[in-house]
Order: structure tokens, then sequence, then C-alpha cells
């Protein structure tokens, strides 16, 4: 059984290294440092032991600029429906979306190694975000997990943008330079995928 609850303060060395194991493995470097709130995945082993399967991060725009600001030029021009307002998905431009900030949650370092678990984490991320009156969720992110989060029925946007390398720390810099780079993305939390949500 997979249990999805926010994560503990003794639990923190171990997400951070869980997340940094699957970034070293991928791309050679670690993450970035954790959000604000962080979801874990836990699934019991025989032992009794609770093992760690996944994790998902937020950030709250209500708390200030989203982390991905500092990292990106987002094209304050662009427009797209992201059916954020209601059934309509009337376009929204990205300058709106930035500056309602407060009604954004930055969705970040979601890495799970089961795939129920991954699903799982992203309505527990969508549920908090929700219930802090969010309406967009917005991520960086390479477009593996885009294609991952439209497979599981979710209509995400890329927003176009540049990589502002110069802020990126070294640690962290192989991420943004293996090929294909990551980008903006952007997804309504009120589309029909979240409608389970209370």
């Amino acid at each position: 059984m997979i249990v999805v609850k926010k994560m503990e303060p003794g639990q923190k060395e171990r997400v951070i290294r869980f997340i940094n194991q699957a970034m070293r493995e991928e791309y050679h470097c670690d993450a970035h440092v954790l959000p604000e709130v962080v979801f874990v995945a836990c699934q019991q082993i025989r032992t009794g032991e609770d093992e760690l399967v996944g994790v998902i991060g937020l950030s709250l725009g209500k708390n200030g600029s989203l982390p991905l600001e500092r990292f990106y030029e987002a094209d304050q021009a662009f427009s797209a429906p992201v059916g954020s307002r209601g059934p309509s998905g009337a376009a929204v431009s990205t300058r709106e979306i930035f500056s309602r900030r407060t009604e954004a949650a930055q969705f970040g370092r979601w890495v799970a190694e089961v795939p129920r678990a991954a699903e799982m984490l992203v309505h527990a991320a969508a549920g908090y975000a929700r219930e802090n009156g969010c309406m967009w969720g917005i991520g960086e992110a390479k477009p593996a997990v885009a294609r991952h989060f439209a497979l599981m029925g979710i209509k995400v946007v890329r927003i176009p943008g540049r990589i502002v390398f110069r802020n990126i720390p070294p640690n962290v810099l192989p991420y943004y330079t293996t090929p294909p780079l990551p980008g903006i993305y952007v997804f309504s939390l009120l589309q029909p995928y979240f409608s389970s949500i209370r």
C-alpha cells in the first residue's frame, strides 16, 4: 500500500538524498534546495518499515516570487488557452499568470519510482495548492515530464522563454544544459483531471 503525506521534519535528509540520487543518475547533478512544501509517497515493505518511493514539492506564489522566476525570462506577451477560466478554456497571457502569482503554485522535485505514486503525489500537491487559493500550476520540466502529465490527462502549455544561466547554481547546471533543455509549463488546477479533488 502506498501512502502520500506531507514530509515530516525527520524525513528531510532522506528526501534530499532520494531526489539527488535521481538527479545524479539522470543529469549528473544535484537538485535545487527543497521547496517550502514537500509531499512524500511511502510504501510499506515486509519488514514493516516505510520505503520512500516518491516525492513532489510545491512553492506557493502567495509567499513571494516563484523560484523559477530566477532561472527563466518568460515571454510576457505569450497567450494560450490553458483552461483556467472555467470550461471555456479562454486564453491567458504569461503576464497575467505572473502578475497573479498569488494564485499560482510551482510544482517541482517530482520523482516517483512507482507509477501509482506519481499520480497520487500530483493529486496531493494539487489539492494542497487549491486549498491555498491557487488555480494555476507552473513548473520547469523537460519535455518527457510534460508528456507524462499529458498521458495522465493533464493539459499543459509550454511558455516560451529563455534560461538565465548566470543565475543557476553550478551544482544544478547540468540539468539545464543536458538536451533536451527544460522549459516553463503551466496548467490549470481547475481542469477536469483535478475535478475529483475536493
